[in-house]
């Protein structure tokens, strides 16, 4: 199955990331390896420069479009690497490999949790 390509175009500037960084009280390494809702609404509310329920909006349009969360990461960090925004240390680091980690942990703590619960 084709995962359905985030259908707009983000644009990242110095300063709107150094805002995100002060609102969210992080920096942008620590917020690329933060994959949540919260983080990535964040980004697209920078990357589109609209506000920020706008960009749950958008996020919510293009689930129920048929997209793909993890989609809408990989295209913020392929943004963010192409625009040299992050780290050249940090682009080394194989995001694949992150994404399948914390999927195989989220998995984990699901199945656990149905466990503590029956």
């Amino acid at each position: 199955m084709k995962v359905k390509k985030f259908p707009h175009e983000l644009k990242f500037t110095a300063k709107g990331i150094a805002d995100m960084e002060k609102r969210m009280g992080q920096s942008l390494q620590m917020l690329v390896g933060d994959i949540s809702l919260t983080s990535v609404a964040h980004f697209i509310s920078v990357g589109l420069d609209k506000p920020l329920s706008k960009a749950y909006d958008l996020i919510d349009d293009y689930l129920t479009d048929g997209g793909d969360f993890e989609e809408m990461y990989r295209e913020i960090v392929r943004v963010l690497k192409k625009r040299g925004l992050l780290m050249r240390a940090y682009q080394a680091i194989d995001m694949d490999k992150k994404l399948d980690e914390m999927t195989e942990q989220a998995i984990e703590t699901s199945e656990s949790y149905g466990k503590e619960g029956n």
